[in-house]
């Protein structure tokens, strides 16, 4: 066991990548009506004869937004990672900040399209959790990322209990008691996952308060990003500190950690992320099996979000476990 949390724990930020992004993919395709409607709508576009590539594309955009968006998504997981490595073998950190700048704009683009199309909820919080996720992978190097990506899980959390709010209602008409068991479930994650995801913001005060007094006087970031993001002198970590750092703080302490009542006090006092992972945990593990249980397209896909978001939290979790775990 010793070994597998030493295994998690050295690579927690791309384990997190991973279960968070292949989840989102496996959500966005749930917000579509599951795998086999995906395969439809994607199949009825393609094969219109009348439509060439940009008319395809249009088509899938303006008509089928939830399948336009999961494609978008995918790209970007997928081909993202070795597009970066493939940049990196050239040896110049500054041509790999860039792609990670571009590789978050283009994320970023997705979740605006996203809340502007009209699509479900549930692919709404695929796209902000890819936001989120991009960030927080590449805070390792940059601590301030865990803030802006945190905000981000929030904003997914948000629309995860909007999507269980409005499939409450349905279900309730229906009277169907499993998919009303699922719903309200989806709804209590995703309150619980927007609280997480300030939780997140907050490990990012602390790490970026770590990562500004073991730093080497004169050794900041030359690289042109370092006006805008470095920790020290950014002008967005400035912002932040300001703006929104006490608000966070504040909510965390007096609303967000006393309602997470499961875990202990001192976990909740001094461990941020393992208080967010166990703010999450035990909601994904309910409603993913409760989403299987419910024997719908959708619901298996959503069962299947929730496994890798499980295997996402556990791997945030682990940045406050202790070396010698």
């Amino acid at each position: 066991m010793n070994r597998l949390m030493r295994s998690i724990k050295a690579g927690n930020l791309e384990l997190q990548f991973w279960g968070y992004e292949v989840g989102n993919l496996f959500a966005a395709v749930a917000g579509s009506g599951g795998f086999a409607r995906f395969a439809e709508e994607i199949n009825a576009v393609l094969s219109d004869p009348a439509l060439g590539p940009s008319g395809k594309l249009a088509a899938l955009a303006g008509d089928h937004p939830d399948v336009f968006v999961t494609i978008a998504l995918g790209a970007i997981v997928l081909l993202a990672p070795p597009l970066r490595s493939l940049i990196a073998r050239g040896g110049r950190p500054a041509a790999v900040n860039a792609f990670d700048v571009v590789a978050l704009v283009a994320a970023v683009a997705i979740l605006l399209f996203t809340l502007r199309a009209d699509t479900s909820w549930l692919t709404d919080a695929a796209a902000a959790f890819v936001v989120g996720s991009s960030l927080l992978r590449q805070s390792k190097r940059n601590p301030f990322l865990m803030k802006p990506g945190g905000l981000a899980l929030a904003l997914g959390g948000f629309s995860l209990a909007a999507f269980g709010l409005i499939e409450v209602a349905d279900d309730v008409e229906t009277s169907d008691a499993i998919g009303l068991a699922l719903s309200a479930i989806a709804f209590l994650t995703g309150v619980y996952v927007l609280a997480a995801g300030l939780l997140t913001y907050q490990g990012g005060v602390f790490e970026t308060a770590r990562f500004v007094s073991e730093a080497e006087d004169g050794a900041k970031d030359a690289g042109w990003t370092a006006g805008l993001l470095d920790p020290r002198a950014g002008l967005l970590p400035g912002l932040f500190e300001r703006l929104l750092d006490p608000a966070v703080t504040g909510i965390c302490d007096h609303a967000v950690k006393p309602a997470i009542v499961w875990v202990p006090r001192r976990i909740r006092a001094q461990k941020p992320f393992a208080t967010s992972m166990w703010a999450r945990l035990p909601w994904r593990l309910v409603s993913g099996a409760l989403a299987f249980a419910a024997l719908t397209p959708q619901g298996f896909a959503f069962g299947l979000a929730n496994g890798c978001w499980a295997i996402g939290d556990v791997a945030i979790g682990s940045l406050d476990w202790e070396d010698d775990a």
